[in-house]
C-alpha cells in the first residue's frame, strides 16, 4: 500500500544556496521576495561546492523542503573560469538530480548578469574584477553589496534574452555547459519567479 505523503500547510517556495552570508546573488534575488514568490536563502558559510551543497541538503532537512512539495531548489555557483571548480561542479551533479536541485552557474561571476542587461557581446573577461570594473564603467555607484536592482529592473527581460542567445550561440562548441564563458544561468530563476507571479 503506498505512504501518504501529507502535504504542508503552506505555499511552495524558492530556496537559493549562494557563497556567503553578504553576496551580490542574495543581495540581488531579496528583491524578488513577494506573496507569490517566497524566496528563502540556505545557511552555511562554505564557499567550496562541496560544501555549499552539503549545506543546502543540511538546510532542506532542516526545515522541510523539497521538490515533493513542489519547492524549487537552487545551488547558484560562480566557476571563477577555474578548471578545479568546474570539475567540483561536474562531481555534484548527481546529487543535486537526486535532491531535485539545479545547479545554476554564471562564468566567471554572477556580476556577469548584470552586464546581460546591457548587451550580449563583449563579454569575454578573464576574471571576475573584469567583469566588476566594465558594471563601475555603467553603474559608477556600483559596489559589491549594493543593491542595484533598481538601476537595472527594467532591463531584466533584455538580460534573459542575453543570456539565452550567449547560450545558443555557444552550445555547438562548448565542452559542455560549465566550461564555456561568458555565460549565466541565472535566467533559470528569473523565470521560475516569473511563473510564480503569474
Amino acid at each position: 500500500m503506498a505512504r501518504l505523503i501529507q502535504k504542508r500547510e503552506r505555499k511552495s517556495l524558492i530556496l537559493i544556496k549562494t557563497e556567503g552570508t553578504k553576496s551580490a546573488e542574495k543581495i540581488y534575488f531579496n528583491n524578488f521576495n513577494s506573496r507569490n514568490s517566497r524566496i528563502k536563502f540556505a545557511t552555511g558559510n562554505s564557499t567550496d561546492v562541496s560544501g555549499m551543497l552539503d549545506d543546502l541538503i543540511n538546510y532542506m532537512e532542516m526545515n522541510d523542503i523539497s521538490v515533493r512539495y513542489d519547492d524549487k531548489i537552487f545551488l547558484v555557483i560562480d566557476t571563477d573560469l577555474d578548471d578545479k571548480r568546474i570539475c567540483d561542479i561536474k562531481k555534484v551533479q548527481k546529487k543535486c538530480i537526486s535532491y531535485g536541485i539545479k545547479i545554476i552557474t554564471s562564468a566567471p561571476t554572477f556580476e556577469i548578469w548584470y552586464l546581460m542587461h546591457f548587451r550580449n557581446n563583449n563579454l569575454n573577461f578573464k576574471s571576475s574584477s573584469d567583469v566588476k570594473k566594465e558594471i563601475k564603467n555603467l553603474i559608477p555607484k556600483y559596489k559589491e553589496t549594493k543593491n542595484i536592482y533598481e538601476m537595472i529592473c527594467d532591463k531584466t527581460d533584455i538580460a534573459i534574452k542575453n543570456a539565452k542567445l550567449i547560450e545558443k550561440r555557444y552550445k555547438d562548441i562548448a565542452k559542455d555547459m560549465y566550461s564555456f564563458a561568458p555565460h549565466s544561468y541565472v535566467y533559470l530563476i528569473i523565470e521560475e519567479i516569473k511563473k510564480n507571479n503569474n
